[in-house]
């Protein structure tokens, strides 16, 4: 196995032992290359209450090399949308 698979196998039974921060939830992670999480934005700022999914891929450098990071956009999350632009728009929530 991989230094990066067993790093991610680590990473991966330490959010399930102890969970994930509030706000934060595992939506796949099937394996050691993707992973998709939920993020549910807390505090006073215009995105408050809205949940945003990441996809996380890593690679075989892992940890070495930061995983690619990007916003899911799908039928049930959305990417969040500049504040400028934002106040033109109508107001959305995410289910």
């Amino acid at each position: 196995m991989a230094v990066s698979s067993r790093r991610l196998q680590k990473e991966l039974m330490d959010i399930k032992k102890e969970a994930t921060p509030v706000g934060i939830e595992v939506l796949q992670a099937d394996d050691f290359t993707r992973w998709i999480l939920s993020v549910e934005v807390l505090g006073g700022t215009i995105y408050e209450g809205e949940k945003f999914a990441l996809l996380f891929r890593f690679d075989n450098q892992y940890p070495i090399s930061a995983p690619a990071v990007q916003f899911v956009v799908d039928d049930t999350y959305k990417a969040p949308i500049h504040p400028v632009r934002r106040a033109s728009l109508p107001p959305y929530r995410n289910p």
